[in-house]
């Protein structure tokens, strides 16, 4: 059989398929790439059950990156928060402290005034 047949023989598969069934959506998907590697002596290594564990594989390792992500990105949050956080208290213990300040200054003050 020549490739030429081949592939003749390929699209009237694909055509004996009514249009409304599960597989022939998929042969039409993937005829470009059948077609070629027939003219190209390329043989299919590749099958669906192929295709489907390596895309699992992608799917997990992109399931695994991506709870890596997040636990970085929730390490980091904590820090930031934990920093903000000690910082709030650094400003308002200043913030005390400079009112306190103010009062006593305001106190010293006022006992000047009086003792005028």
């Amino acid at each position: 059989m020549t490739k030429t047949e081949e592939i003749a023989r390929f699209a009237s598969l694909i055509s004996a398929f009514p249009a409304d069934s599960y597989i022939r959506p998929w042969l039409m998907s993937i005829r470009e790439q059948v077609e070629a590697d027939i003219r190209g002596d390329i043989f299919p290594t590749q099958t669906p059950a192929d295709t489907r564990a390596m895309m699992a594989e992608e799917i997990n390792r992109a399931r695994d990156q991506a709870a890596g992500m997040i636990d970085t990105a929730t390490i980091r949050a904590a820090a930031i928060v934990k920093t903000a956080e000690t910082e709030a208290a650094n400003i308002r213990a200043r913030m005390e402290s400079a009112k306190n300040e103010a009062l006593r200054a305001v106190a010293q003050f006022e006992s000047r005034l009086n003792s005028i």
